[in-house]
């Protein structure tokens, strides 16, 4: 028994012709990628009379995917700059606009009851520990005050 090769050049193991297995596989695709791929297959066949119509298949298959995706990414490019120009056009009409007296007091207020606002806070602040603990160590200051500790009295 032989097998068939990846190039296509021993016999099917199936009674199946090309031409079966042509009209069976355009059948399983859609009505408008059918006559892309029979035309892609013949070519194919042209080219290399070994190719299977599986493997032009596979090969078809696989340039319809890149040209899809190529043509997605062709859409993204278009709309990133129109983004860029939205979020730079937002920016400049509130930074043209600063508030002034009472607003600015107000603003601030508003602020207040803001979640990122003290997550904000929270952030300087733990940040401001790490840098003094660090600078503690750093520079031995720790064992200077640990020292000082030891010799206060502690009230009974």
């Amino acid at each position: 028994m032989t097998f068939p090769t990846p190039t296509g050049a021993a016999p099917p193991l199936t009674g199946f012709t090309d031409a079966d297995t042509v009209s069976y596989i355009s059948g399983q695709l859609p009505a408008s990628k059918r006559a892309s791929y029979v035309a892609y297959y013949r070519a194919a066949l042209a080219q290399d009379p070994a190719i299977t119509p599986f493997q032009a298949y596979a090969a078809w298959a696989t340039g319809e995917t890149v040209a899809a995706g190529v043509a997605g990414v062709a859409g993204v490019e278009v709309g990133i700059p129109q983004a860029a120009a939205t979020g730079a056009e937002k920016a400049v009409s509130t930074l043209t606009a600063p508030l002034t007296g009472i607003d600015a007091i107000g603003a601030f207020f508003n602020d207040l009851g803001s979640a990122n606002t003290w997550i904000r806070v929270a952030k300087v602040v733990v940040g401001g520990v790490l840098l003094i603990v660090g600078l503690v160590h750093i520079t031995g200051a720790d064992n200077a005050v640990a020292d000082a500790a030891r010799k206060v009295p502690l009230p009974i």
